[in-house]
């Protein structure tokens, strides 16, 4: 009863943040992503109920037997060696680390601040690659790729489509619409000029080449069937669709390739807009690169409102539970350093060290993870500290032997995720790797750098400012109330 009583609130606080993070996915228009949101918050909703009432059910029947071997004396043994043990002042490693960080903590602020600026502003400018290709680490496959790109051209892997449509005839099936094919080849001609660019096949260009399409009748009869064929291979079975095939110069997926999407469109616009043949005509740009960009862009505007409802919704989650306004904007906080440094090292690693594409999903995937995991640590350790307060104890001692006590829990629970996304590492897929390399690194920084430094450098400078909340937010009364019936 004692423990649910107290430590309930902490893991239904901890499941709480976690769905809201994944809730917040919801809100995107992507169904993948909406799905997502929908499944996981649902399961962990499970896992809590199952936390609160199955296994505390399951503890009544079974009762001391379910913490076989350590039972009975050899319980008692434990216990007793344990509390003489902290009684004489034999602490471990949390218990001077927490010291430590409350002594200078004005220090350790400070160096984490000078860490996390270069960190931050890494996390924001650094140049991120949709290249899941070079990702992929080595396989016949990416083999293929590479002698594709070696004797055709990189671009010649994921070609970039055109689409010409509107309600222009351009072949009657006796004759070509000339002027319309004029309009065309100036569109052609203008992209295939482009630095960045190849190659274009289409219906002027059906062999890469401009053909002279309005003698085709000074060809042979092979020849003018030959040209014929290639050209209206470009042209869709409506008679009204023109489809041409970009080859770019650089890899498909390279962030100079997608990048080109856009100012390929935008010059598309303006010749659309000087080609009167074009009025009534639409012009879209497809294939792998521009579906890359498109995402990219997409996903930017859906992750920043998911990022922000997850911010806001931890925060007043946080705020009513610990009753503070400080203490949840810190906690917020102090989880964006472990992101900014788990994303510099991965990037350091993986693409500078090792030269290979930090992809573009890296920073999001850590965000979303890292706000519920890390809430989980944040929420374990301060309910710990606002315990241990209401015991009595001045904040500073109250930081360190809250720390003493969870900090072993926290490392445990840290140790077992990172365990699970660190065997990502193992596999010969370097995207793979990055993955489970960034989400590894970010755990046990926020476990055994961040909750264990930071978090209680932060509470001694805060100090009794730490708990205050206006009007019925505050929470003293409540605790007292509580602590006295427990």
């Amino acid at each position: 009863h004692t423990a649910i009583t107290w430590a309930g609130e902490s893991v239904a606080t901890s499941a709480s943040t976690v769905i809201i993070a994944f809730l917040a996915m919801t809100t995107a228009d992507f169904a993948f992503v909406k799905s997502l949101g929908f499944i996981i918050s649902g399961a962990i909703i499970i896992a809590l109920l199952v936390a609160l009432t199955l296994i505390p059910s399951i503890l009544m029947l079974v009762g001391n037997r379910i913490f076989w071997p350590t039972t009975g004396k050899r319980w008692d043994t434990y216990r007793d060696k344990f509390m003489a043990k902290k009684a004489a002042g034999n602490h471990g490693y949390f218990h001077r680390a927490a010291t430590l960080s409350v002594n200078h903590a004005k220090v350790v602020l400070i160096v984490a601040i000078l860490v996390t600026i270069p960190t931050t502003y890494m996390f924001v400018t650094a140049e991120t690659s949709f290249d899941f290709i070079g990702a992929m680490g080595d396989s016949e496959s990416i083999d293929g790729i590479k002698a594709m790109t070696n004797d055709f051209g990189a671009g010649s892997i994921q070609p970039t489509q055109i689409v010409i449509t509107g309600d222009v005839v351009v072949y009657d099936g006796t004759n070509f619409n000339y002027a319309y094919l004029d309009a065309i080849e100036n569109v052609t001609f203008a992209v295939a000029a482009q630095s960045e660019v190849q190659k274009v096949t289409g219906i002027t260009r059906p062999f890469g080449e401009l053909v002279d399409y309005r003698n085709l009748d000074a060809l042979n009869e092979e020849e003018r069937n030959q040209v014929e064929s290639a050209m209206l291979s470009t042209l869709g079975q409506d008679g009204h669709t023109v489809l041409l095939t970009v080859v770019l110069s650089e890899q498909p997926q390279s962030a100079a390739s997608v990048a080109f999407i856009s100012d390929m469109r935008a010059e598309l616009k303006d010749l659309k807009a000087s080609e009167p043949q074009l009025a009534n005509s639409e012009i879209y740009v497809g294939g792998v690169t521009a579906a890359l960009y498109d995402t990219a862009e997409y996903t930017d505007s859906e992750f920043f409102k998911v990022e922000i409802l997850v911010v806001v919704g931890i925060f007043v989650i946080l705020m009513i539970v610990l009753g503070s306004i400080l203490l949840p904007a810190f906690a917020v906080l102090s989880i964006a350093m472990s992101i900014s440094w788990a994303f510099a090292l991965t990037y350091f690693v993986f693409g500078t060290l090792l030269s290979l594409p930090v992809l573009w999903l890296i920073p999001l995937i850590l965000f979303v993870m890292l706000m519920g995991i890390g809430i989980d640590y944040n929420v374990f350790i301060l309910t710990r500290i606002r315990e241990e307060i209401h015991k009595g104890k001045d904040t500073k001692e109250a930081v360190v032997d809250a720390v003493d006590w969870t900090g072993g829990i926290i490392t445990a629970l840290a140790l077992i995720m990172a365990g699970a996304f660190g065997a990502m590492m193992l596999s010969s897929n370097a995207m793979l790797q990055e993955f489970g390399f960034a989400l590894t690194v970010a755990i046990l920084l926020d476990a055994m750098v961040v909750r264990t430094y930071i978090v209680p450098a932060g509470l001694a400078v805060m100090g009794k400012k730490a708990w205050w909340a206006p009007g019925r937010l505050q929470r003293e009364g409540r605790e007292e109330k509580m602590r006295l019936k427990a």
